[in-house]
């Protein structure tokens, strides 16, 4: 087992034929912001290849690119939607076909919510690895040994775990459930890219109806109506004027609803 640094693109014939496992390091999570700098990839027989971008860089990579592009190759991803967005924002190239193992995950399972690289490496496979360098700065001039190991450690253990997941699908019946979400999620990063990162167009709510609802289940009180509403008057829809604390939720739903519009694909802790 080794890892194999490389500056600007992929030496060619390093990888052996079948899938890949993929990661990117970037700058930060908004991806428009914050710069792709390292591209992990492996064939899942014992090297690490890690790719580094320097500032200013072209981004050509050939040989990187027509490996992320070759469609007779499984690209195994952790939070697929994420990767994807950066390759193509970055890259130019779709990076599919896909298996997102956090996406399996979640769909077979359903007994935790702990679904972060960490946790299936722990249970899948019995291994323990480091989140250490998850918040680093990866666009310096070196790299060190650490977030080395780190960065390898995101795409090592792919393959091994994709074999477990995709029996447990279907063994759940879930197989075909969870292809249709892997082809959605090239797409899926489109939209992030495209400004709707956090909202669910899928959704019949509007946002900010959302938000307010999801204030009112966090604790606060249902607002009362006033008297003069109740003497045989239809209530107005304008509730939320007589509301005690309607600037606070106004502030609050404002704050929200304006963060998606600049946010790329948000890696939460679970990201791992």
């Amino acid at each position: 087992m080794a890892g194999h640094f490389h500056e600007e693109d992929l030496p060619e014939g390093v990888l052996a034929p079948g899938p890949v496992a993929v990661d990117t390091e970037t700058m930060g999570l908004i991806t428009p912001r914050d710069r792709l700098c390292v591209v992990q990839i492996s064939d899942g027989r014992g090297d690490e290849h890690l790719v580094r971008f320097s500032p200013g860089s072209s981004f050509a990579a050939p040989n990187l690119k027509a490996v992320l592009a070759d469609p007779s190759r499984i690209k195994l991803y952790h939070f697929a939607r994420f990767d994807l967005a950066a390759i193509e924002h970055y890259l130019g190239v779709v990076a599919a076909p896909v298996f997102c193992t956090k996406i399996a995950s979640k769909l077979v399972r359903t007994y935790t919510d702990r679904h972060g690289l960490k946790d299936l490496v722990r249970e899948l496979l019995g291994k323990e690895i480091s989140k250490q360098q998850q918040s680093s700065d990866w666009g310096g001039p070196v790299l060190s040994d650490a977030q080395q190991e780190y960065a390898a450690s995101d795409v090592r253990h792919l393959h091994a775990m994709h074999t477990i997941l995709v029996e447990r699908l279907e063994r759940e019946g879930r197989t075909a459930m969870a292809q249709a979400c892997f082809d959605f999620l090239p797409m899926r990063a489109r939209l992030d890219l495209a400004g709707w990162a956090e909202r669910d167009i899928f959704s019949h709510a509007d946002m900010k109806s959302s938000l307010v609802e999801q204030l009112l289940r966090s604790g606060m009180p249902k607002p009362a109506r006033p008297k003069s509403e109740t003497r045989g008057k239809r209530p107005g829809p304008a509730w939320h004027r007589h509301y005690p604390m309607r600037s606070d939720i106004t502030k609050r739903t404002a704050t929200m609803a304006r963060t998606p519009r600049q946010r790329g694909p948000v890696r939460s802790d679970n990201v791992e």
